[in-house]
């Protein structure tokens, strides 16, 4: 077989946010940014990274 040229992953994450408001998330996200969250700000770097390299086929200059 060959390989495919896609990788395909899923991830399931439980979470409080998800019993809060779009005001109450949106709240919390401002607060745990300006406080400096490092798990937050990762995750926010690799969404934005992945994004980048899946939709625009731009690659993280940093690398």
């Amino acid at each position: 077989m060959g390989k495919s040229p896609a990788v395909i992953f899923s991830s399931i994450v439980y979470s409080k946010l998800l019993f809060m408001t779009e005001e109450e998330r949106d709240q919390w996200l401002k607060e745990q940014r300006a406080a400096g969250n490092p798990g937050l700000l990762s995750l926010d770097r690799l969404v934005n990274e992945l994004y980048r390299e899946f939709y625009t086929g731009e690659e993280d200059s940093k690398k």
